[in-house]
């Protein structure tokens, strides 16, 4: 992703890291970070986090969000990982397809 920050910022266009992160904690979570590794002034505002995380609903893979929003900013969740922690189990319900490898 970084790399991509860098041809952006040669190319003197912002980077638009939202999406769908509305409905998803696990993807919200991650452009987060993203931002977060970013100067503000290379990144378009996120309409996630204008606008509020969950207003479609409860996401299944992430119950309980740590995302605190004030002012339009977010901070990171700060547990492993991207620092939110997963339903294991309705990760297991809503997995279309599932790889092991050992």
């Amino acid at each position: 992703m970084q790399k991509i920050a860098g041809i952006a910022e040669g190319a003197n266009i912002l980077i638009n890291i939202g999406g769908l992160a509305v409905m998803s904690q696990l993807e919200a979570a991650a452009a987060a970070h993203f931002y977060a590794s970013l100067p503000a002034r290379r990144c378009m505002p996120a309409g996630e986090f204008i606008f509020g995380l969950g207003v479609s609903g409860e996401d299944p893979l992430v119950p309980e969000p740590d995302f605190k929003i004030e002012d339009g900013h977010v901070r990171p969740p700060t547990g492993p990982g991207f620092g939110i922690s997963i339903d294991e189990k309705a990760l297991e319900k809503y997995s279309l397809y599932k790889e092991v490898i050992s």
